[in-house]
């Protein structure tokens, strides 16, 4: 009997304990998360999107809105270099020390690395610091990525970016 009543005791406070850590999973703090803002034209600086923002720093490359090839919703951000280059797409967010998780799918068509010997890198960037996730070359259908990093102190201004380095095409 006090077995079945320590064993029946062990059972709630593991499931109040799941549940306790359910509560905390933080909010997601990206805004248009799934690319589905986008312009009708791309802005001045080639940006397609509403929300994000973003650079092209060197090369023959392009980032776009794609309405026909996405993982679901209703567009995905496309990327496409034919040589090495240096593209972006970013948001800018407010973190507190804490826990981040960072996940998303990626689909890439001949990803090659290119400066600095890196292919797609997926980074959080808090205080100018980067800390930068080399993700898969190659070819291959949607992947499921989960980065996830520890800030051990605020920042009004973390950017949260994919970046391009090598040629092919991602989504």
């Amino acid at each position: 009997m006090n077995n079945q009543m320590n064993g029946l005791l062990t059972c709630l406070l593991l499931a109040l304990l799941s549940l306790a850590c359910g509560a905390y999973a933080g909010e997601n703090i990206l805004k248009d998360g799934g690319f589905e803002q986008y312009l009708d034209q791309p802005d001045e600086q080639g940006n397609p999107f509403k929300v994000w923002s973003g650079w092209n720093w060197e090369g023959n490359c392009r980032r776009v809105a794609d309405t026909d090839i996405k993982h679901e919703g209703q567009a995905s951000a496309e990327m496409l270099s034919y040589g090495a280059c240096k593209l972006g797409i970013s948001q800018t967010v407010k973190t507190e020390a804490g826990w981040y998780r960072l996940s998303g799918y990626v689909r890439a068509i001949n990803l090659k690395t290119g400066l600095y010997n890196r292919g797609l890198v997926v980074s959080f960037e808090p205080k100018g610091k980067e800390l930068m996730t080399d993700l898969p070359t190659g070819t291959y259908g949607w992947r499921k990525f989960d980065i996830t990093q520890q800030f051990e102190e605020a920042c009004d201004n973390t950017l949260l970016y994919p970046y391009l380095f090598g040629s092919g095409k991602i989504w």
